[in-house]
């Protein structure tokens, strides 16, 4: 389009261009316009002009650079940022699986545990109630020896005296 226009026109669609640009904080046009407006002075042998454009072209498109630059590193950076925390989730749900694990192998092994002295305490019982019957029918053999043999002193003791009573009353007869 500014191929087939007068230099007077082109500066003048440029100059407007340049100052619209630096109205809207837009500095890739302006970084355009102060390139094309150079190119436009250097073509017409105005060197100050040129270099004044160029300074203001180089000046426009240094801070497009960093800025692009700043926002690269900052994209970087958090998809850096972001790739961590993914790696450190992944570590930490790995983490938890594992205590997941462990924390059933001991729920398991404390229910085991408790089964086992739940069964001790039983099996306990058992024999204690055993030996307890036990010892009662050991106790009650005793008492029954000690009654026999009571009943045998008493039965030793009435012999003699029975003998003697029917002697007596056989005599008596006589």
């Amino acid at each position: 389009y500014l191929h087939n226009i007068s230099p007077a026109k082109k500066i003048g669609i440029l100059s407007k261009a340049f100052a619209i640009s630096k109205q809207t904080a837009f500095l890739e046009g302006q970084a355009n316009a102060a390139l094309e407006l150079s190119n436009m002075y250097e073509s017409l042998r105005q060197k100050d002009s040129s270099l004044y454009y160029y300074k203001i072209h180089r000046a426009a498109f240094d801070t497009l650079f960093s800025e692009r630059n700043k926002r690269n590193t900052i994209i970087r950076e958090s998809e850096w940022m972001l790739k961590r925390k993914d790696f450190e989730n992944q570590h930490l749900k790995q983490l938890a699986t594992v205590q997941e694990k462990e924390l059933g192998f001991k729920n398991a092994l404390l229910l085991a545990l408790a089964i086992c002295f739940g069964l001790i305490i039983g099996l306990a019982f058992f024999i204690n109630k055993s030996i307890q019957a036990k010892k009662k029918r050991t106790e009650s053999i005793y008492k029954q020896q000690i009654a026999e043999t009571q009943m045998q002193a008493l039965q030793s003791q009435m012999n003699p005296h029975f003998i003697f009573n029917s002697l007596n009353s056989i005599e008596n007869f006589m």
